[in-house]
């Protein structure tokens, strides 16, 4: 099976402006990088809660962060039973396995998604890589090319 090579003529401008769109795409793909890296922090973090609880007793006092620095002191009713979240506000009981188990798999689809970032993060680098090299060598075949024409004009 022989390929067919096709060549593709681009000006410095735009070779620029894909330049910057995927600058820009890079910029994007950080900003997803790092919120998916804080989902899987809290995720990690829930899930080291959820064993200090089973740890505790019923009837224990434990301070309950309820977000932007404000916690809550409650006494603990059950180290057994929780609550998970099913769709929007909904919420589904779940004993302290079901909870671990549905910990595991938001923990297991976060860390997907953050592989799939990292692999279009790559490959944006590299087509930056390469968009970089053609600039490069477009600029020095310019300079040539006015050397040249100076060359001339001076003889």
């Amino acid at each position: 099976m022989v390929e067919d090579k096709k060549r593709v003529v681009l000006t410095g401008t735009q070779l620029a402006e894909a330049f910057q769109q995927q600058q820009g795409k890079l910029e994007a793909l950080e900003r997803k990088h790092r919120e998916i890296r804080g989902l899987l922090a809290e995720a990690v973090g829930t899930e080291e809660s959820l064993k200090e609880i089973k740890k505790s007793v019923k009837g224990e006092k434990i301070i309950v962060n309820l977000g932007a620095g404000v916690y809550a002191e409650a006494n603990l009713i059950s180290n057994e039973k929780f609550k998970t979240g099913y769709a929007g506000n909904l919420m589904l009981n779940s004993d302290y396995d079901k909870t671990v188990k549905y910990l595991e798999e938001q923990k297991a689809m976060i860390q997907k998604e953050l592989d799939a970032v990292l692999r279009e993060r790559e490959n944006t680098i590299a087509v930056l890589n390469e968009i970089g090299r053609a600039l490069q060598v477009g600029q020095q075949k310019a300079m040539e090319a006015q050397k040249q024409e100076k060359n001339k004009s001076v003889s």
